[in-house]
This record gives C-alpha cells, structure tokens and sequence, in this order.
C-alpha cells in the first residue's frame, strides 16, 4: 500500500511518500533506514512542499492543526497532492487530526509508534529534504 506523510512545520506544509508500505514494518527497521540518510531519503520522497507566506499563517495554521482541525490551507494542500480514486493511506502526527481526516474527508490516516519514528526521522532529515528540492529554508523561517 501506498502511504503518504502529512508533515506540518513552522516552515510550512509537507508531504512525503512511500510506495511500498509494508503493515510488517517495525521501529528497528526505520532506525536502520535512517542510519543512511540517502537510502531513507529514496524510500520516502518528498513529493510537495507549500512554505507558509508568513509567520502569522504559520501560526495560525499550525495551532488549528494541532486542535485537530483541518484549516482552508491543509484542505487546499491535501486535495491538490493527494490522488483521487486510489488506495492509499495518510500518516499523520495527530490522532484528532487524523479522525477528523477520516470523518469528513474519507482519508485512511495512520498514526502508530511506526508512525512516529517515521516522522521523528523526517523530521531530523527535513533541512536536507528541503535543500535537495533547492528551497532556501533559513530564508522560509525568516519570513
């Protein structure tokens, strides 16, 4: 199965991909992944990146998210990057978010401890993400 990470950050909204997810897959094998930053990278590609405009829309958004709500910009950004009419599930880093995903938008979210390594890996890689796809990160964050 297809799965795609929903990344949110101060520096703005992100998603990720893996084309094989395997319901097999552990912790250890993301810590594994992660020891060669290449190797993770080619298995979970960044596929969309929509920088905030602004520090104030960065807040915004970010507190709106982290209640579990999904505000008109994560709308916009999941339905221009998601596929329609296929099977696919969506990781998420916040279970409310996620069940109001399900709930209203028929999106089949994931959030478990492999989940969460997979985010706290991104999460450690993201500068990197951000510079292969050549983004000026340190001038997104300054804006």
């Amino acid at each position: 199965m297809k799965l795609y990470i929903l990344y949110e950050s101060a520096a703005g909204l992100s998603l990720f991909k893996r084309k094989k997810f395997k319901k097999s897959m552990t912790v250890d094998d993301i810590i594994v992944l992660l020891a060669e930053k290449e190797k993770f990278m080619k298995k979970f590609k960044l596929v969309a990146f929509s920088p905030f405009l602004d520090s104030s829309t960065a807040l915004t958004n970010l507190q709106q998210i982290n209640d579990g709500k999904v505000t008109p910009l994560l709308e916009s950004f999941l339905t221009q990057n998601l596929p329609v009419g296929k099977s696919f599930g969506l990781a998420v880093q916040d279970r409310i978010l996620g069940q109001t995903l399900s709930t209203n938008y028929g999106y089949v979210c994931k959030n478990d401890k492999v989940i969460f390594e997979i985010f706290r890996s991104i999460r450690s890689l993201f500068s990197d993400y951000i510079d292969k796809k050549n983004f000026n990160l340190q001038r997104l964050l300054a804006a």
